[in-house]
Order: C-alpha cells, then structure tokens, then sequence
C-alpha cells in the first residue's frame, strides 16, 4: 500500500468522523428522541473524543457560560493529529 492511498484513507477516516460531529451538533439543536437507536450510536461515537475537553473546559471555567465549545476543540486537534499523521507520512 502507497502512502498516497495510506493518506487518501486516513483523510477520509477524519472527514467522516468529523461528519459524525457535525452531525452530533446538528441533532442538540432539535427536539429528538435521545433513546433513538441511531442517534445512542452518534452518541457513543463522539462521546469520548467530546469527554475529555468538557473536563478541561470545566476545570477552567469555560462551561459556565452556557455554550459547548468542546466540539470547536476537537475538530481543531482532530484536524491536527490528521496533519500530524500525513506529514509523517509524506
């Protein structure tokens, strides 16, 4: 395997799950069944990469004022690490 198709897969990885988080962004704003099987999928999909930085936010602070940026957070270090790992590969 070249590393092209190695950073064409790993980038599609990324896309998709950022998808997922968009997604999980998108749904908080309606009113919906949260005992929805697809959206208890969403959920456990996204939950552990949300959890740490809601942690970090409130330990300074930041979850006081109402809004979750913890989402904003983790498509920055996602977006990171995915840069990270295609510099290495390149």
């Amino acid at each position: 395997m070249s590393n092209y198709t190695i950073i064409n897969l790993i980038s599609t990885l990324f896309q998709i799950y950022n998808l997922l988080l968009f997604a999980r962004i998108i749904s908080s704003w309606f009113p919906i069944n949260r005992s929805n099987q697809l959206y208890r999928l969403l959920y456990m999909a996204t939950e552990p990469v949300l959890t740490p930085f809601r942690d970090i936010f409130h330990r300074f602070g930041l979850m006081k004022t109402g809004i979750d940026f913890s989402p904003i957070a983790a498509f920055l270090v996602l977006n990171l690490i995915r840069n990270l790992i295609i510099r290495i590969l390149l």
